[in-house]
């Protein structure tokens, strides 16, 4: 399936982790590593043991997109439970509130888009004790499957804090074949 689009930045290459350069998150038994930060997305490779977990129950103010890549992570969104196995996707819209944790018997291995990439000066995280402290988003999570080789669209209408806070319609193609990521203003699958 060829991907075009009316305008398209230089694709950025997501590189795989590094085996050498993982570094403790701050929450049990979790590691991080920063794969990618450019203007248009930050790319962030999580390493979650059996048991271990990420940060407590919080929120972003852009988008966040997570893709198992092995083992398996739990994702609650908004109070609900969904397991995210390799293959699968959740794209969690900014303001909602969520978190991570590793269930499963297997090692956790998933990448974390954030999109676009937080804003300068901006927290990577907001905290938050229930639901209710998030403020939410119009849009729901949406979780999808994505096979190798294949090619996903994911329509995201993000806040841009550059532009004052209004909406953007930005639409990411993640290349699963190539770890590749395009973000474009207009972007189609044929």
């Amino acid at each position: 399936m060829p991907t075009t689009a009316e305008s398209t930045p230089e694709m950025p290459a997501i590189p795989p982790p590094d085996d050498t350069a993982w570094a403790p998150l701050g929450t049990p038994g979790c590691d991080i590593q920063n794969l990618l930060d450019d203007p248009t997305a930050a790319v962030k490779a999580f390493r979650t043991q059996p048991g271990g977990c990420g940060p407590g129950l919080h929120h972003h103010v852009v988008d966040q997109l997570i893709l198992a890549t092995a083992g398996g992570v739990a994702v609650e969104i908004s109070g609900e439970a969904h397991m995210i196995s390799p293959g699968e996707m959740v794209l969690i819209p900014a303001g909602v509130a969520h978190r991570c944790a590793n269930p499963g018997p297997d090692v956790d291995h998933h990448l974390e888009f954030f999109l676009p990439r937080v804003p300068d000066g901006a927290p990577i995280l907001i905290p938050v004790d229930t639901v209710a402290d998030a403020p939410g988003s119009p849009r729901d999570a949406t979780l999808a499957r994505i096979d190798d080789g294949d090619m996903v669209l994911v329509h995201t209408p993000t806040h841009t804090v550059r532009n004052g806070g209004d909406h953007t319609d930005t639409d990411v193609v993640l290349r699963t074949d190539r770890l590749h990521l395009v973000i474009s203003p207009r972007a189609t699958i044929d």
